[in-house]
């Protein structure tokens, strides 16, 4: 971070990292500054603190789940853990705590929110680098 300028790095290659607007890893400058500023915010003691505690917490809840549904349904790990990694970035963004209920049960009606739109980008992120954000 001290020696950033010495580094040049190929902005028009990170270009497909701009879906929702410029951001620390596209810019340079005194904007790369400014998002840097803003997104160091996020990784204070303190939060690292709620993300750990989130994680136990969830942690907690996913076996507890797979034991409760017993064998009448087949788990996705791979969901299961999106689904955790997802309800960890939202308390720790934005203070939302959901409980853990498996990634088969864990749709919500309302698209518009936050964990839904994060959901739906890593769902398609191998797409949306190969063809772009508008494909």
């Amino acid at each position: 971070m001290q020696r950033r300028k010495e580094f040049e790095r190929p902005l028009e290659t990170l270009e497909m990292l701009n879906l929702f607007g410029k951001n620390v890893s596209t810019v340079e400058g005194q904007e790369w500054q400014r998002q840097r500023k803003i997104a160091s915010i996020s990784f204070s003691e303190q939060n690292n603190s709620l993300v750990w505690t989130e994680s136990l917490r969830q942690g907690t809840d996913i076996p507890a789940f797979w034991e409760s549904q017993g064998s009448k349904v087949i788990r996705s790990t791979a969901d299961d853990t999106k689904t955790f990694t997802l309800h960890v970035l939202s308390n720790a963004s934005f203070r939302k705590s959901y409980p853990f209920k498996g990634s088969n049960d864990d749709v919500d009606p309302q698209p518009s929110k936050y964990r839904n739109s994060l959901s739906l980008i890593l769902d398609h992120i191998l797409l949306i680098m190969i063809l772009g954000p508008n494909y």
